[in-house]
């Protein structure tokens, strides 16, 4: 019996050994071989760009919030800044070590956190297993908590770079708050950020900085990758039929991690934060980007503990949104706010100042627009304490 390869390929008869020899010439081989390359790139690029594309939620991009101040209007110490938050990119660390020390060195010299505010304190403690530290004073209610998530894109950031934030918290709304450090990546997964923040949520409606007693009044913030945790962990309590806070604090969240808006392209030249470090990145298509993003998350980026704007934004708690105007993650902000009063909430209040930087409530303490922020979300949080 004989085996027939027609065309350029040879034939022979099987032996015993059934062995078949091959005559393909070099230059057909090449040929097939990138003919064949060329169909898996594309069947990948097509199951890449149908597996993470991103919902279209455009229709939320509409209307825009009036801004806080005039776009003139902004402060010469808010431009400096800009300039030394440029100056600090221009040094960037390398590695994850020396990143997170950058990061915690750059935001504690542009604050003075390491210089203690009169009357108040840092405990340590640990809410159900996460580390995590007390910001107290002699007059703060330890029936009254705040939970601050910390912002740093789910990588760096510390209690300890967040103290002058705390602190001016402590004073200006006299609740006990508690900062904690959650699991990062790249050691770990964003969903163990998430699973961070639950567990402390939980630990703290039963424990206060003086110990076991139950919470009367209950708040959450966040910036950045903390305002991404903070409107997560609001569904995530509705959810699970938890008591919910009295009030959560957002600051320029991610509230889409596809980062689909399209102020995350047109913003890159006005985000003297993001811009340096993401905005590299919006380069690459979108679903090649989403599926990098993926490999970190631990959990589809539909998943709204994810990204919350692609959730059920009904029945929650009274919320306050900060954000500039001119930063990357603008869009995040107003399409979150703009579902949830297309769903029917009323309970949702989104401040927008022009041309500020990335986070700018958590500066200071003399740049006038982030004074001005903490004042309102203080007062948003003193409103609404029991």
């Amino acid at each position: 019996m004989h085996l027939l390869m027609q065309g350029k390929i040879g034939f022979t008869p099987l032996n015993s050994k059934a062995e078949i020899r091959v005559n393909m010439k070099p230059k057909t081989v090449i040929k097939t071989l990138l003919i064949v390359l060329l169909g898996v790139s594309a069947l990948a690029t097509l199951i890449l760009s149908t597996s993470f594309r991103a919902p279209d939620n455009s229709q939320y991009d509409q209307p825009l919030a009036p801004m806080v101040i005039p776009e003139d209007a902004i402060s010469e110490e808010h431009r400096m800044l800009v300039e030394l938050t440029n100056r600090h990119h221009a040094t960037a660390a390398e590695g994850v070590d020396a990143l997170r020390k950058s990061y915690d060195q750059f935001l504690i010299s542009m604050t003075l956190s390491d210089i203690a505010s009169p009357n108040v304190r840092f405990v340590a403690t640990e809410a159900n297993g996460v580390p995590g530290e007390w910001t107290i004073s002699e007059s703060s209610d330890p029936d009254c908590r705040l939970l601050y998530l910390h912002g740093g894109g789910f990588q760096v950031g510390s209690p300890r770079a967040y103290r002058f934030f705390t602190s001016e918290m402590v004073k200006m709304t006299g609740c006990s708050v508690l900062a904690i450090d959650y699991r990062k990546i790249p050691e770990n997964k964003v969903s163990d950020c998430h699973a961070d923040t639950q567990s402390a949520y939980s630990w703290l409606l039963d424990n206060g900085p003086n110990g076991l007693s139950p919470v009367k009044s209950l708040f959450v913030a966040g910036d950045s990758a903390g305002g991404t945790l903070t409107l997560s962990v609001i569904a995530w309590a509705r959810d699970n039929e938890i008591r919910q806070a009295d009030g959560a604090i957002a600051i320029s969240p991610m509230t889409d991690a596809h980062f689909a808006t399209p102020s995350m392209r047109e913003n890159i030249e006005t985000d003297p934060v993001n811009g340096p470090t993401v905005g590299p990145f919006m380069k690459i298509p979108r679903f090649i980007f989403a599926a990098l993003n993926r490999t970190m998350t631990g959990k589809p980026l539909t998943d709204p503990e994810i990204s919350p704007l692609l959730g059920d934004l009904h029945n929650l708690p009274d919320t306050l949104i900060t954000t500039s105007r001119h930063e990357m993650l603008y869009g995040d902000s107003q399409r979150y706010a703009n579902k949830a009063v297309a769903q029917g909430r009323d309970n949702l209040e989104i401040l927008v100042w022009p041309r500020v930087i990335h986070v700018m409530p958590v500066f200071g303490p003399n740049v006038p627009e982030a004074i001005d922020a903490r004042s309102r979300i203080a007062s948003f949080i003193v409103t609404r304490k029991h």
